[in-house]
């Protein structure tokens, strides 16, 4: 009955060793039957299927051209402004303020930076920045002329209302966050969503992002995904097919 009814590719992703201990258990089944057979075939056939318990947050990071690999300010300009894998004016500054950051000789000519910005928008659909975020990025000398080109254009590149700021209680250092393994929880009111239906079930709506360390040798393992498996949450949140668009969301740090 168990085997019937657990989601095999939960547990194997919680625990990685159980797979191994299950095929040497059925392997220890003296004589089996023709319907031992049958249930072994339907595991190993469920447990094969692709896992669609997670939805992965995009990282233009790890693609193979980095914003590192740009000396030159317009040409990352170039590149963040045509990448398909930029989907959204939040990729696209912090593309920006990460290769910025630490460098202070960077000129940034307004006359051209915000018509860019506003013809992205346009051309690409993009929404705008929530305040909560502005007001939350990073600050050093090499960023502060962007921060500041934003701060003077904000009526036309950022928006007070129409975003939802879900923040996680759990605490991290930078060492913690890219090092260890966790999961970030976020619950979500209803009434800020787009939400039309009442929620029956028990606890709260929300979200987990499941984060994957990556090794200081390594920075390639790291990962964020959504969990979109109900059997992965625990009894005072769950997940609600549908009241946050997935494809709007995006991850910061505060």
């Amino acid at each position: 009955y168990l085997l019937q009814n657990l989601k095999l590719s939960s547990c194997f992703r919680r625990k990685p060793d159980l797979q191994q201990r299950l095929i040497q258990s059925l392997d220890a089944i003296v004589n089996p039957t023709a319907d031992d057979f049958r249930l072994v075939l339907s595991l190993f056939d469920r447990a094969n299927k692709k896992d669609d318990g997670l939805v992965r947050v995009p990282n233009l990071f790890h693609s193979s051209t980095t914003i590192n690999n740009f000396t030159k300010f317009d040409d990352l300009l170039e590149f963040l402004s045509n990448s398909k894998d930029i989907t959204s004016l939040y990729m696209f500054m912090e593309g920006l303020l990460c290769w910025l950051f630490d460098r202070k000789e960077i000129k940034i000519a307004s006359n051209i930076f915000i018509p860019l910005i506003l013809s992205l928008k346009e051309k690409r659909k993009w929404n705008s920045l929530s305040k909560d975020y502005v007001e939350n990025l990073p600050r050093d000398e090499g960023t502060v002329p962007l921060l500041r080109l934003i701060k003077e254009n904000s009526s036309k590149i950022v928006a007070t209302e129409g975003h939802l700021c879900l923040t996680s209680s759990l605490e991290c250092n930078l060492d913690e966050f890219l090092f260890q393994e966790r999961n970030f929880e976020f619950a979500i009111d209803g009434a800020n969503t787009a939400k039309t239906q009442p929620c029956n079930k028990e606890g709260r709506c929300g979200l987990i992002a499941k984060l994957t360390p990556c090794t200081r040798e390594d920075g390639s393992t790291f990962n964020i995904q959504f969990v979109l498996d109900p059997d992965e949450y625990p009894d005072h949140l769950h997940y609600c097919k549908g009241l946050v668009p997935l494809e709007d969301v995006f991850f910061a740090l505060k």
